[in-house]
């Protein structure tokens, strides 16, 4: 089986609707998550996922709403008292992430950390061990192989946002699936989804927000418009585009009207992409 799901198709500002960016693949009954970002653990539950059966996690960029929450998941597992089981079924957690990785990770986990507590219970002396995640600083090119599925992850250009974002490519068998991460138009991620079978590409911001942005000079270069998506989708000739990573609403409307994405979305991309078109939303599983 290879198969993914939609956990959060937001951003960061709350929505009940759409939880922050994260995503499932499954590998036969291997689950790993692409993306961690706040809400992922209860989506993993809604999914019928444990977080005990995650063992691989791979972070395009640090941007809170992409990876804030890899500490409690990987935590979680113990802290609910599933110790045997995360030692059975998953080991110490991996995490896949760009260069800073072991530096960001440190300080997040110290800034919250309940081991000396959880720890001192009874049965509980090899928590801090099995709770300390492998961690692998990626780069452009950087590959993985497990034999059975692989992965491939290109450097991509968040715009004026000047930190390492990474876009990733997973492979089982003939089939293929790539995940933007936050990005702009951008060649590398072009040449990383040639072909592909399903591009899941992030769609922040409508046009009309982005015109919005420049007149008042607010940070308009940092995501992709559905024109954007359409346009990598066409150049890399990928047969199915899923969109996410959708703002909720208008902030620059007096009464922050949401956003009909059904309307806004798919007529844009249309325009520049003749494959199949889905936009995305939260849970929602998508064939490969």
């Amino acid at each position: 089986m290879f198969e993914a799901m939609l956990l959060g198709t937001g951003m960061g500002r709350p929505d009940p609707k759409r939880f922050a960016p994260s995503n499932l693949l499954w590998f036969r009954d291997r689950p790993v998550l692409v993306d961690c970002g706040p809400g992922v653990t209860f989506r993993l539950g809604s999914a019928g996922v444990r977080p005990s059966q995650i063992g691989n996690v791979f972070v395009t960029h640090f941007h809170a709403d992409h990876f804030f929450e890899f500490p409690w998941l990987n935590k979680y597992t113990i802290i609910m008292g599933n110790v045997d089981e995360a030692i059975k079924e998953r080991g110490n957690m991996r995490f896949h992430g760009p260069p800073g990785s072991h530096r960001i990770l440190k300080q997040l986990d110290e800034s919250g950390d309940q081991m000396d507590d959880i720890a001192a219970l009874g049965g509980y002396d090899k928590v801090r061990e099995f709770m300390t995640p492998e961690i692998e600083e990626i780069y452009n090119g950087w590959t993985l192989d497990y034999g059975s599925w692989k992965v491939r992850a290109s450097l991509v250009d968040h715009g004026d946002c000047k930190l390492p974002c990474f876009a990733f490519r997973f492979e089982s068998g003939s089939k293929s699936v790539v995940f933007t991460g936050d990005t702009v138009g951008c060649e590398n991620l072009t040449q990383l989804a040639k072909g592909a079978d399903v591009m899941v590409h992030e769609c922040n911001f409508p046009e009309e927000e982005v015109e919005a942005r420049k007149r008042l000079g607010l940070a308009w270069w940092i995501h992709s418009t559905p024109t954007m998506a359409g346009e990598h989708a066409q150049a890399a000739r990928v047969k199915k585009l899923v969109l996410n990573h959708f703002v909720g609403w208008d902030d620059f409307s007096p009464n922050k009207d949401p956003y009909d994405w059904e309307k806004i979305a798919p007529p844009r991309v249309k325009e520049h992409f003749d494959g199949e078109v889905i936009l995305g939303e939260d849970l929602m599983k998508i064939e490969i």
